[in-house]
């Protein structure tokens, strides 16, 4: 049988292997056999070396995504704590501007009969006043 494999798509190539191998005497055969199951062993560790890199790839990429998830939480934190830190300064500037004015506002409510105990968060005692 006088064919090229060269001649054929690689698909082929093993089907005119095998057809020239039971032409041939029982030594090319061997060889011929031996040579196909060294290219299937190439082939299966090429496949084993590329599933490896992409199972690599995909952890590297898991990881970075890990880290950049872990980074945007710890800046929302550090976000909230600024918020609150700003909210709470905010907070002891308002009181101390009310409290310049809540006394005599509620005394003046006082006079006119006003219980604004009843009414407000005031009536704790050890408050500022001692009420």
């Amino acid at each position: 049988m006088n064919v090229s494999e060269i001649d054929f798509p690689e698909n082929f190539r093993s089907i005119i292997r095998r057809l020239q191998a039971a032409v041939q005497e029982k030594e090319v055969r061997d060889t011929m056999t031996i040579e196909d199951d060294f290219i299937a062993e190439i082939n299966d560790y090429e496949h084993r070396i590329a599933e490896s890199e992409k199972q690599r790839e995909e952890a590297l990429q898991q990881k970075a995504l890990e880290q950049s998830l872990k980074e945007e939480a710890l800046r929302r934190q550090e976000e909230e704590r600024k918020q609150k830190k700003k909210h709470y300064a905010n907070r002891r500037t308002l009181s101390n501007y009310c409290s310049a004015w809540a006394y005599p506002l509620q005394k003046w409510l006082e006079s006119w009969g006003w219980n604004w105990r009843m009414w407000s968060g005031w009536g704790r005692k050890g408050g500022k006043y001692g009420i």
